[in-house]
């Protein structure tokens, strides 16, 4: 994981300079986001270090592929605006992940218990469902301040708000599933290993 943060970390710097040598000033909001990947590559290995916290591999790599998706081919390759359906696939996988999330913020402040399968469904979507609205806020946030339109508040801003929330929450709900559907059987799974290797 870390050569592949690495890798990603040395990629943005690169298309940074690119852009600002290609495109100039024009190209000066694709090279805030080229800079922008660096710190978020980062957080993993900020909460390691600040709250000596074991992050599993499978973790941070299935992270690393949404920032991959997102920030790299979604805002500064141009997916988002040249593929009708890639901002909600995002918004949904986001969800996905947030879930995700929860449940290990639970394994991490020791407040997880396989046995209590329900509250932690609830705990997690509910992080989950907080963290959909946040992210509106920082896509509002960011088109005031660079200009730009990503919340499409020019044309649709409430539908498009509104959709990739509910895009997230329906993410959320398929993991949960997921995750309920995994504790009920017997047996090893997926979610079992994963769990356990965050301990």
């Amino acid at each position: 994981m870390k050569k592949i943060n690495n890798l990603l970390i040395i990629l943005s710097v690169i298309s940074a300079y690119l852009f600002l040598f290609i495109e100039g000033y024009y190209g000066i909001d694709r090279v805030l986001l080229c800079i922008a990947i660096i710190p978020v590559l980062l957080v993993f290995k900020i909460i390691r270090k600040l709250f000596k916290i074991r992050i599993s591999d499978g973790l941070e790599f299935v992270y690393i592929v949404f920032i991959i998706l997102t920030m790299l081919l979604g805002s500064i390759m141009g997916f988002f605006s040249l593929i009708s359906w890639y901002d909600s696939f995002t918004h949904f996988l986001s969800g996905m992940f947030t879930f995700v999330m929860g449940i290990f913020i639970l394994i991490w402040f020791r407040e997880y218990d396989s046995k209590k399968i329900l509250y932690s469904c609830f705990f997690a979507m509910l992080f989950s469902i907080s963290i959909a609205p946040l992210w509106e806020c920082v896509e509002f946030t960011i088109d005031n301040v660079m200009g730009t339109d990503t919340q499409k508040v020019l044309t649709t801003g409430v539908h498009d708000t509104m959709k990739d929330m509910i895009c997230a929450i329906l993410g959320s709900i398929l993991v949960m599933i997921s995750y309920i559907w995994a504790y009920i059987a017997k047996g090893d799974n997926f979610w079992k290993r994963m769990v356990k290797s965050a301990k």
